[in-house]
């Protein structure tokens, strides 16, 4: 059985591309290369460990703004850790 730890961090990085994902219906999957992760009180931050490398973020299609997820463009937000470099936004 896999354990699964409630966790936050508030993330920075840059966009490197936006796909429809592989095997979620109605979810975009970003790539993002991580620089950097801040604890968010009271959650481990589980991204730390994710610095300097490119992440999967999954993202609902209608929560999408086209304008602001574009490759090349910085990139924040709050993230849960789900496995391996994977995440959703909060």
């Amino acid at each position: 059985m896999v354990s699964i730890i409630e966790n936050y961090a508030d993330i920075a990085g840059k966009i490197v591309e936006l796909t429809d994902h592989p095997t979620r219906p109605g979810y975009l999957q970003m790539k993002v290369a991580l620089k950097k992760s801040k604890a968010i009180e009271g959650f481990p931050n589980l991204a730390q460990a994710d610095e300097g490398t490119t992440i999967a973020i999954n993202v609902k299609k209608e929560e999408a703004d086209p304008q602001k997820l574009k490759a090349k463009k910085a990139f924040t937000a709050v993230v849960k850790k789900v496995a391996g470099q994977e995440y959703f936004i909060k």
